[in-house]
């Protein structure tokens, strides 16, 4: 699965409520930006941002994207 946090805080694993500690799990990539994703290489897509989903890639990512939209 592709992570792509774009906004909020980065340091949310090892600062969760329940104490996590460690890597993210292996299947797992992160990456800053939407556009570095290699998007035929992921089953699955969570997408922590602010922005409109660019028009070019909403299509490829129909039915593979979670979106998540943190508090300013």
């Amino acid at each position: 699965m592709a992570l792509v946090q774009e906004a909020g805080d980065s340091d949310w694993w090892a600062n969760h409520a329940n104490g996590r500690s460690g890597p993210l799990p292996a299947n797992v990539v992160r990456f800053d930006r939407l556009e570095e994703v290699a998007i035929d290489d992921f089953a699955a897509v969570l997408w922590i941002s602010r922005r409109v989903m660019p028009a070019a890639l909403a299509a490829r990512l129909a039915g593979r994207c979670v979106t998540y939209r943190p508090p300013a």
